[in-house]
Formats: C-alpha cells, sequence, structure tokens
C-alpha cells in the first residue's frame, strides 16, 4: 500500500523531481536535475508518521547548466550530489554537510547556522546548542567599548578602569567558574585575573582583582570556546576611535548639546561625578594636556 506521497514545496515543473534518491534513516535526498536550470537536490526527513520537506540544496558557482541532483547518495548528516554537466560538462560532485535536525525545529542544522539562529563556533556543522557548548554571544561592557573617562579624582581615590563584566551566553552558563576564563592585555602589560564569577542562567558576572590598565585592551577569553570580548581604557577617547585627540572634544560637546548620542556614561562622564555637563569639556581638555595629577593623553593610542 502506497504510503505517502514526496513533493517538494518549491520545486519548478519539468524539473525531474524524483530522478535520484537516497535514503540513510530517516534521511531522504531526492535529486531534481531539471530544477531552475542548474538543478537541485531536495532533503526530506521521517518523524515516525510523516515525511516532510527540511530543505533545498543548490549550488552557488557560476550559471551554467549543472544537472545536480542526477544522482544522490547520504550519511546520517550529509550527502554527495552528482552534477553532470558540471565544470564545462566535466562533471563534478558535491558535498554536503549539516543535513542532521539535532535541535528538532523543523530546519537542517545548516539552515539554522546560516541563519544565526543556532552558532557553531567549533566549525562542525553541529549547533552548540545540540553539544553542550555556549558560547559568548554579548557582553555589557560591550565588545569595542573604550572608558573615556579620567583615571582617577585628583586626590587618587575613585580608582580607574572597569573591575568587572557582566557577558551574555548563548545558553545555561550554571556550571561556569573562575578556570573556564582568561584575561590578557594587548600591548602586553599587566593586568587583572579572575577571582570571582556569578552566574544567573546565560548572564555570567566576571570580576577581576584591579582594574582594566590605562593605555590597553583588556580581552576576556571564554576558553572552552575560545570567543570573548576585549574592553580598552583610554582616559578621553569620546568617540572610542581608538585615538585621543582634540576631535574628542568635539564630540563630548556634541554629546552634550545633544547633536550625537546619546553616548554611554564612560565616554561622557568624564570628571566620574555622575553627571554630564560643562565641568566634563575642561576636565577632557586637562587630560589631553596634562594638568595637575593627570598625564598627558594626547595623541596615544589603543591596537586596531
Amino acid at each position: 500500500n502506497q504510503a505517502a506521497q514526496l513533493m517538494p514545496n518549491n520545486g519548478a515543473i519539468f524539473a525531474e523531481f524524483g530522478a535520484s534518491v537516497a535514503l540513510y534513516g530517516d534521511l531522504a535526498i531526492i535529486g531534481s536535475p531539471e530544477d531552475i536550470d542548474r538543478g537541485s537536490a531536495f532533503v526530506f526527513r521521517f518523524d515516525g508518521s510523516e515525511w516532510s520537506q527540511q530543505g533545498k540544496i543548490r549550488t552557488s558557482d557560476a550559471n551554467q547548466p549543472y544537472g545536480l541532483g542526477t544522482s544522490v547518495a547520504a550519511g546520517p548528516d550529509w550527502a554527495l550530489i552528482g552534477a553532470p554537466r558540471d565544470t564545462d560538462l566535466m562533471g563534478a560532485v558535491y558535498y554536503y554537510e549539516g543535513l542532521s535536525d539535532c535541535n528538532g525545529n523543523g530546519l537542517l542544522d545548516a539552515c539554522d547556522i546560516a541563519s544565526g539562529l543556532e552558532l557553531d563556533v567549533d566549525g562542525d556543522f553541529v549547533p552548540d546548542s545540540c553539544e553542550g557548548l555556549i558560547s559568548i554571544i554579548a557582553s555589557a561592557p560591550p565588545n569595542g567599548a573604550i572608558d573615556a573617562r579620567q583615571p582617577s579624582e585628583p586626590d587618587g581615590s575613585n580608582p580607574a578602569g572597569w573591575s568587572a563584566i557582566q557577558l551574555e551566553f548563548s545558553g545555561d552558563a550554571r556550571r561556569l567558574a573562575v578556570g573556564d576564563f582568561v584575561v590578557d592585555t594587548d600591548p602586553s602589560v599587566p593586568g587583572p585575573v579572575v577571582t570571582d564569577v556569578t552566574v544567573d542562567g546565560s548572564t555570567v558576572s566576571v570580576s577581576f582583582d584591579g582594574f582594566v590598565p590605562v593605555g590597553a585592551w583588556t580581552i576576556i577569553t571564554h576558553v572552552e570556546s575560545d570567543t570573548g570580548v576585549r574592553i580598552g581604557y583610554l582616559p578621553g577617547d569620546v568617540n572610542n576611535d581608538r585615538v585621543s585627540s582634540s576631535n574628542d572634544v568635539l564630540t563630548l560637546i556634541d554629546a552634550l548639546n545633544g547633536a550625537v548620542g546619546p553616548l554611554p556614561e564612560y565616554q561622557v562622564d568624564i570628571d566620574r561625578s555622575l553627571q554630564s555637563n560643562a565641568n566634563d569639556i575642561l576636565r577632557i581638555i586637562d587630560l589631553l594636556n596634562g594638568a595637575g595629577v593627570y598625564e598627558e593623553y594626547l595623541g596615544t593610542t589603543l591596537p586596531d
């Protein structure tokens, strides 16, 4: 008895859908060598009761007839697809990965990864969520942020720089601990080390034993996924272009007048008074030229 009829939901007429078929477990690869001139192959999966289309495979090469899908072979999450008219009629076989659906959302893993629905940090075409691998996806302050505030109060109180960062992970981060993170600096200077990790679901607060150093990037890396963020500290760099210059004075004036922004506190509250006003303009001039306890930061830079 016929139990099902498989039809493409985005195929063309006279496309020879079904010219080739390969099965592996619940995965079916079905060739359609005349689909939209170059040919294609359709990926179907059986969920125990019915078949459903999960993807359509095309090539991304130049426009010439390929006959892609004239022959197909399937494995657990891969396919070999023949194109006998490819490469100036010499023929070719294409290999595709990521044809599984490990998260069960009805889409191929490769499609999830390509569309950004899933991360694949290790590049094996298996979503990180299916491997139990989590990675950094955001942070506060954000990746690339540069602290433009004065190093400290004139009397030396209110020490400089960030001493913690909040990281957002792609999944449950409750198993993370201090040893899962390393801190480096660029250029290489004495920097902080991680002393405490506080986790709330996928959000992790990482605390240091000191403050991020002036004139360097501080890079916080999650060891397992090799993902990280970097934050910089360059007094006076209001526009966050990695250079302290007179342009930063103009940017600060524009920010205070509402011509740009709003900019975050670490870019405009130069004197660390917890409010932005004309005093910050005076303080950035002090920082650029060197005044009192402040070094001259005019022309100082951070690496690209």
